[in-house]
């Protein structure tokens, strides 16, 4: 592309992300859902098994998401990258949800502190309307990490990789007994303390080395190592995590296009609104600044709520 056709590119997605779209849909709390919606929005993720992959042969559309996460995905850890990477890629989770499984819904997320003193009663774990909860620990992993999940739902599903190979193995968990130490990062109290970091990079590293770790490594299994999208409460935290950004943004005209920090892992580049967000095939590459704003460019939606601990 030459130089004045690539100006005349960026000119346009500037443009285009000047517009606010005039209807965005609303992401709500799982236990808002009526049953009907959360069983359909299981079905969605359910189909996405029977889905063929956009990436790889012999893999499902779900597969695609611990593939990326685990080849690329490490770039948006400990960096500005964090939050947007992870923005745009639960957005193209949804997406497939709709275009390959008909699902009409919104992405639900998961409000884990009115969860914090008993996180494994969470509804989300609920076998019948729910994700399941342990796994079978008369029935190890064929990864040797956690518990095949036999009840709820999703008993019986498959992921195809692990780490950086390819090995099929059943989705796994491992409920750590919860404490009070463990899960305290995810109190309502403390979250709306970290939205008050006035910088961007410190509120990132808050929140990803606190409540991001927190969830993952106390359900174990596939959710604790990179290939965690093979995990659909992945998502569900993941939104939790891109609502907190959400709500940080509304407080003040400066949040709304803050970004800071390196540009991505390992990386002594200095963050900008014009880096790229690297996908390796699963969407288009994006700016940052084309999903900066959940209202503009790529995006269509905001949050239900901005408050922590309470419905």
């Amino acid at each position: 592309m030459s130089l004045g056709g690539l100006v005349f590119k960026v000119q346009h997605l500037r443009q285009a992300n000047e517009e606010r779209c005039s209807n965005p849909s609303i992401r709500r709390e799982w236990r808002t859902l009526s049953n009907p919606e959360k069983l359909a929005y299981i079905d969605a993720v359910k189909c996405l098994h029977q889905s063929p992959s956009r990436l790889r042969q012999n893999a499902s559309s779900l597969d695609d998401f611990p593939w990326t996460h685990q080849h690329v995905g490490y770039v948006a850890h400990d960096s500005a990258s964090f939050f947007s990477w992870h923005r745009y890629f639960v957005q193209i989770f949804e997406d497939t949800l709709r275009s390959a499984c008909a699902y009409e819904g919104s992405l639900p997320y998961w409000d884990w502190t009115l969860d914090w003193q008993d996180p494994f009663s969470s509804p989300v774990f609920d076998t019948m309307t729910g994700f399941g909860g342990d796994g079978d620990r008369q029935q190890p992993s064929a990864t040797g990490v956690g518990y095949c999940l036999t009840e709820g739902p999703l008993a019986g599903s498959t992921s195809r990789y692990w780490d950086m190979k390819e090995q099929l193995h059943c989705l796994a968990r491992n409920l750590s007994a919860p404490s009070e130490a463990n899960w305290r990062r995810n109190r309502p109290d403390l979250i709306e303390r970290m939205l008050d970091h006035k910088d961007y990079f410190d509120f990132l590293l808050l929140v990803e080395h606190g409540p991001h770790n927190t969830v993952p490594n106390a359900i174990g299994g596939d959710f604790a190592r990179f290939v965690a999208p093979a995990e659909p409460l992945f998502f569900l935290h993941h939104g939790q995590l891109d609502r907190m950004w959400w709500i940080w943004q509304q407080k003040s005209a400066k949040n709304r296009q803050a970004y800071s920090g390196p540009a991505s892992s390992r990386s002594n580049a200095t963050a900008s609104l014009t880096d790229v967000l690297p996908l390796r095939g699963l969407a288009r590459d994006p700016l940052v600044e084309e999903i900066i704003d959940t209202e503009k460019g790529l995006l269509c939606y905001k949050y239900d709520r901005t408050t922590f601990g309470s419905l």
